[in-house]
């Protein structure tokens, strides 16, 4: 019987990748991403956003809405049991690192 995990072997470990995707969605790096600018005119609901605006991504509330998590407070990692949610940037339900460039200083 083998007393610890290699590295080879953690891609088998599909509840500690549930349970990483859960903590990262509940308490992520930062609250805030870095800010973004816009690069062309847009429309979120009744809000016109134009080029250059700064805008800032709020990824705690993210991981806590309603409309996208059932029992967003919950610490449930089973949630991720069936769901290919990764914490890579490629769904914005889950955002901890954030998605695509930042924008850079000038």
């Amino acid at each position: 019987m083998k007393l610890y995990v290699d590295e080879s072997e953690l891609e088998n470990l599909h509840y500690l990748k549930m349970v990483v995707k859960e903590t990262l969605r509940l308490h992520p790096p930062s609250t805030l991403l870095l800010p973004r600018e816009v690069m062309s005119h847009f429309k979120i609901g009744d809000y016109d956003i134009s080029p250059k605006t700064r805008i800032l991504i709020n990824v705690w509330a993210i991981g806590r809405d309603p409309n996208t998590w059932k029992n967003p407070n919950e610490f449930y990692p089973e949630r991720f049991e069936d769901n290919a949610i990764d914490f890579k940037g490629q769904n914005f339900g889950l955002l901890p690192f954030g998605s695509g460039s930042t924008l850079s200083e000038s």
